[in-house]
């Protein structure tokens, strides 16, 4: 599954249009994965453990296959 910002990427290449630079891209990846961070942990009852080393395992799942 690709992010929103994946797939715009993909687009914008795929139209030949570059004005985004790797350090923006790599902005927006973040801040799209603390969005989805929050949705993730508020469809949880998460008050302890490492909840972090879940969360980046499945989002390594979830969304990381597809950049390799």
């Amino acid at each position: 599954m690709k992010t929103a910002v994946e797939w715009l990427i993909d687009e914008l290449y795929k139209q030949g249009i570059s004005l985004y630079t790797p350090e923006l891209i790599e902005q927006a990846k973040e801040m799209e994965k603390e969005y989805i961070k929050k949705g993730w942990l508020q469809d949880r009852d998460i008050t302890f453990g490492d909840w972090q080393q879940e969360f980046e395992q499945w989002y390594s799942q979830e969304f990381k296959q597809q950049e390799q």
